[in-house]
Parts: C-alpha cells; sequence; structure tokens
C-alpha cells in the first residue's frame, strides 16, 4: 500500500482589506517651492500582524535632465521619489562608468526610462548637453519654445 506523505503547508499571509492615505508633499529648495504633489496609496494589515504597502510606482525609471549646477535639487527629489515608493529617479551620475561613451549611453537611458523629467532652469537654458536630451526625448528636430526659467 502506497503511503502519502504530506509536507506541511505553508500558511499564506491573508492581506486584509487595504486602507487609503492621502499625502501632500511640497517640494522646497531653500525657500523656493518647486513642486507640489498629492500622493495615495494603500496600506493593508496582513494576518500575521504585519504590514505592507499596496501601492505601484507611477514609473519604474525616470531619466532627470538637469545641469550639474541643480545637481543638489535633483538628489533632493530623487530621494523623495525614492521615499515615497513613485519610482527610481536616474542622472547620469548614476549610470555612466569611466571609458563609456557618453553620448550613446546618455540616449540609451533617455529611450530605456519610462518618463522623463526635465530639471529646467537658467543653467539648464544655457547646457547644450540638456538641450541634446530633451529634443532626443521629444524626437524634435528644431527646439522648442520653452518659458523663461
Amino acid at each position: 500500500m502506497p503511503s502519502h506523505h504530506h509536507m506541511p503547508r505553508r500558511r499564506r499571509r491573508r492581506l486584509f482589506r487595504p486602507k487609503l492615505f492621502n499625502a501632500f508633499a511640497q517640494l522646497r529648495y531653500r525657500k523656493l517651492l518647486l513642486a507640489e504633489a498629492e500622493v495615495s496609496f494603500y496600506i493593508a494589515a496582513l494576518s500575521d500582524g504585519g504590514t505592507s504597502l499596496v501601492t505601484n510606482a507611477l514609473f519604474q525609471t525616470i531619466f532627470a535632465s538637469y545641469a550639474r549646477e541643480d545637481l543638489e535639487v535633483v538628489e533632493c527629489v530623487a530621494s523623495i521619489i525614492t521615499a515615497l515608493g513613485l519610482g527610481e529617479l536616474r542622472w547620469d551620475l548614476n549610470f555612466l562608468r569611466v571609458g563609456d561613451d557618453w553620448k550613446r549611453v546618455i540616449l540609451m537611458e533617455i529611450n530605456k526610462a519610462d518618463s522623463f523629467q526635465l530639471f529646467w532652469s537658467e543653467h539648464a537654458r544655457a547646457s547644450r548637453y540638456v538641450r541634446m536630451e530633451w529634443k532626443h526625448a521629444n524626437h524634435y528636430p528644431e527646439p522648442i519654445a520653452l518659458p523663461r526659467p
């Protein structure tokens, strides 16, 4: 007579009804208000007493186009996006390596990204690299008229 071996069942973590939370955030650089955002996310209790953040990132990867003088603002925004689980902000210093064909790698990163974020400022306006990036991202052969920063 064959014997039956029963493997112990793992208890599934049951997700109880998620609760919606809304948050409002302001991004400031010194005293300058850069952005405001309202974010909604769900938090659910698990049967084992833990909790789970139930949300999806708006974008998996966001390419940041900026002038080097504005790096501090980009890093600040990146930390907020990461903390809120809204995706990953990527810029040249994150992915370029010594010896890379920087222009090819940057254009490839723009193509791979789910979103393109232009950090517009007087410095960005004067940067030929920022111009190259947003023209590539928007596929415009001619520059479009952006408002003065």
